[in-house]
């Protein structure tokens, strides 16, 4: 019923949408029992964050709007302490993304700029967490459609690593900056034959070396260097 709703809203037909939406989350909030994190409350979450996302696109309520976005976020984070580690398993990662992009959304506009921040760190560890799965998993879409996905997950990554860069949180933005020299590599052979790609692989190995060089590696900074010299050599704009 999420699926079908999300159907008829991208299809331009809201009032089906929100029917179904309505439905599909009044149907399924009974099951939400049991405790955090279990199957049938993350199956209740999926449905929570197709909902905000259908309810987006239709610009329908804005209350349950967020309202379907914080369920579904709570869902999935709720139980865990301070420091204690995000581990998600695909289905989570993928819907905390879902509705973490809706929560920034509504919260920016809204005027709550700590709930948008609090999401929108979400989202960004998360879609590395996915992309990253995927890349490990051999997944098909992700490798045949690499110069798209690798430049969301450098966006992904790189966006995560200059917020803790910002913060002086120099180990976070250390392995941020580790986690692009892999994605790059995989997205040169691109670079070579995609401007756009090229583009964005140059500013991530600029942003690269200014944290190894603010964190005293001139070795690491000097490496990337190198490598922004071959693909600038490659051809295209530098």
């Amino acid at each position: 019923m999420a699926r079908r709703a999300r159907v008829h809203a991208e299809a331009g037909r809201p009032l089906s949408a929100v029917a179904d939406a309505q439905q599909a989350l009044l149907g399924c909030l009974s099951l939400a029992s049991g405790p955090l994190r279990s199957p049938a409350r993350i199956a209740v979450a999926r449905v929570a964050a197709h909902v905000a996302q259908v309810q987006l696109l239709i610009d329908g309520d804005t209350d349950l709007t967020a309202g379907a976005a914080d369920f579904a976020i709570r869902e999935v984070v709720g139980g865990l302490g301070p420091g204690d580690p995000l581990q998600l398993s695909p289905i989570e990662a993928d819907l905390l993304v879902r509705a973490g992009m809706v929560a920034v959304i509504m919260h920016t506009a809204a005027g709550r700029p700590t709930l948008a921040e609090a999401a929108g760190q979400l989202v960004g560890l998360e879609a590395h967490a996915l992309f990253a799965w995927a890349s490990q998993q051999g997944d098909v879409s992700m490798r045949h459609q690499f110069p798209t996905f690798g430049v969301d997950w450098l966006s992904a990554v790189v966006n995560f690593g200059q917020r803790h860069a910002e913060q002086e949180l120099w180990p976070a933005a250390v392995d941020a900056a580790a986690w692009l020299t892999g994605i790059v590599g995989q997205l040169a052979p691109f670079a070579i034959v995609d401007t756009g790609v090229q583009r964005n692989v140059l500013a991530i190995l600029d942003w690269q070396e200014g944290i190894f060089t603010a964190t005293g590696d001139p070795a690491a900074a000097a490496r990337v260097a190198e490598v922004r010299t071959t693909v600038r050599a490659s051809g295209g704009p530098g």
